[in-house]
C-alpha cells in the first residue's frame, strides 16, 4: 500500500503516494586496508527510519548501526547491478535476496 510521505519538513517531493520502504546505500569499511575502495551495501528503511537517517546520498555503516537494526552490516545485500536506470533503487528489485 502507497502512503504519504510522513515529513514534509525533509523537503521529498511527492505529487502522489509512494511506497512505503526506502532504498538507500550503505558504504562500509575498505575492502583492503589502505585501500580506496569501500564494502557498498544496501538496506532497506521505511519512512521513519529514513527521516531518522538523514541521508544525503548515501549513509555510513556506523550510521546504519545507530538504528540498532536487526540485521547487521555484514548482511546486507550488495547493490544490484542496473538493468535499466534507476533499478538498484527499487525495492522489489532486492525481493529475491532477502528470502
Amino acid at each position: 500500500m502507497k502512503e504519504l510521505y510522513p515529513y514534509p519538513e525533509d523537503g521529498v517531493v511527492q505529487d502522489e503516494p509512494i511506497q512505503p520502504l526506502c532504498v538507500v546505500e550503505c558504504q562500509g569499511p575498505l575492502l583492503k586496508p589502505g585501500g580506496k575502495t569501500s564494502d557498498w551495501r544496501v538496506v532497506i528503511v521505511c519512512h521513519h527510519c529514513y527521516h531518522k537517517l538523514e541521508p544525503d546520498m548515501w549513509i555510513s555503516d556506523r550510521c546504519w548501526e545507530s538504528l540498532n537494526p536487526v540485521t547487521p552490516f555484514e548482511l546486507l545485500p550488495h547493490p544490484l547491478e542496473e538493468k535499466q536506470p534507476g533499478d538498484r533503487f527499487q525495492v522489489e528489485a532486492y525481493a529475491k535476496t532477502l528470502q
